[in-house]
């Protein structure tokens, strides 16, 4: 898969104002998916893990800078139920470590809107959360952050538990500001019931062409952002629509939108363009032929294509070069695009105020 960061208006924009992504419960490092090996000054990562032993581990790069501390909707020192990677500010029970025991240890808390609000991290467009049943308190502390965020993954539970909150909780923080499910990713309990997961929730494009405050340059940059993000998490016919949204109302130019719908046409879906099968065949053969590629080209191909089920990317779609196959194809994804666009407007009204 091509990088997005190779074209010119990517290239242009976020060289002056990179994506900023913070990771909540960073342990391990920032994951593979959000390192695109092009990103490079385009994109700016901050993780925060309160763990001494798994913040140890972690190392600062040219992009990237690591806090001891962990997030939550209030500032201070809290205690902290300390054991590998699960530890979290919610109370944990032993029986839940599976054999091994919590450590009870204080670690030093903030939120995303003080840190942000000193200038210790630039305001986020990405909040990834993983912390253990206190996702909903970090999320909350980003404050009005969160309404400017443009793609929020995080951790949530279906039921209700000690500290936590449900999704239903979670759907109506985000969706109130103005953001879309896009992705769910589910875990089910002891007895089989569905528990919890991950979620993915993107910015609804016409919060952004529509803010009657923000200056054209900032929805411009915005746009251009959330285009690469969807890119990244290869939403391709979101991706069209927050292009041709920003040509439609004159933040992107003519030949800009050219250039970024011509990105998309090469990074063709082929279940999208598959001819004269019925649609849940071509995603069978898409499917297989994916399973097959991660055969022949091994880990390394998951940034690419990969049967694995249960992720809030698809990556069971498998992607191909749109050189490589006929222009039929590539214009009947095309057409799919102007046909997703169009309904897009019409279901939710694209250009609309913040209000």
């Amino acid at each position: 898969m091509k990088s997005p960061f190779r074209l010119p208006t990517v290239r242009n924009e976020l060289s002056v104002a990179p994506i900023v992504m913070i990771d909540v419960g960073a342990a391990g490092g920032i994951q593979q998916l959000w390192r695109d090996q092009e990103s490079g000054p385009f994109v700016r990562y901050f993780g925060f893990e309160p763990h001494p032993a798994n913040f140890a581990a972690l190392r600062d790069d040219t992009q990237t800078r690591y806090f001891q501390m962990a997030l939550s909707d209030r500032a201070g020192t809290l205690p902290f139920h300390a054991r590998t990677t699960v530890g979290s500010l919610v109370p944990r029970h032993d029986r839940e470590a599976i054999g091994d025991s919590f450590d009870l240890i204080e670690v030093n808390v903030s939120t995303i809107k003080a840190l942000a609000s000193s200038g210790i991290v630039p305001a986020p467009d990405i909040i990834k959360t993983d912390v253990e049943r206190h996702d909903y308190a970090v999320l909350v502390g980003a404050a009005d952050h969160l309404d400017r965020a443009l793609c929020v993954v995080s951790e949530f539970e279906y039921y209700r538990t000690p500290g936590g909150h449900n999704f239903s909780a979670f759907d109506q923080l985000l969706t109130e500001r103005r953001m879309m499910l896009f992705g769910l990713a589910q875990k089910n309990g002891i007895v089989g019931e569905l528990a919890g997961g991950d979620l993915l929730y993107l910015r609804d494009v016409g919060s952004i062409v529509g803010d009657m405050i923000a200056p054209p340059s900032a929805k411009r940059t915005r746009i251009i952002k959330l285009f690469v993000i969807c890119v990244m998490l290869r939403q391709s016919r979101y991706a069209f629509v927050v292009a041709k949204s920003g040509a439609d109302v004159g933040l992107l130019t003519h030949e800009e939108f050219v250039e970024l719908s011509s990105f998309l046409d090469r990074l063709t879906q082929l279940n999208l363009v598959i001819p004269r099968f019925p649609s849940a065949i071509r995603y069978r053969i898409a499917h297989a032929l994916g399973f097959f590629g991660q055969l022949v080209l091994g880990p390394g191909s998951e940034g690419k294509s990969s049967p694995r089920s249960n992720q809030l990317v698809p990556y069971r779609r498998m992607f191909v070069d749109g050189r490589w196959i006929p222009g039929s194809w590539r214009r009947r994804q095309r057409k799919r695009f102007e046909q997703a666009y169009e309904h897009f407007r019409k279901l939710r009204g694209v250009f609309y105020g913040p209000g």
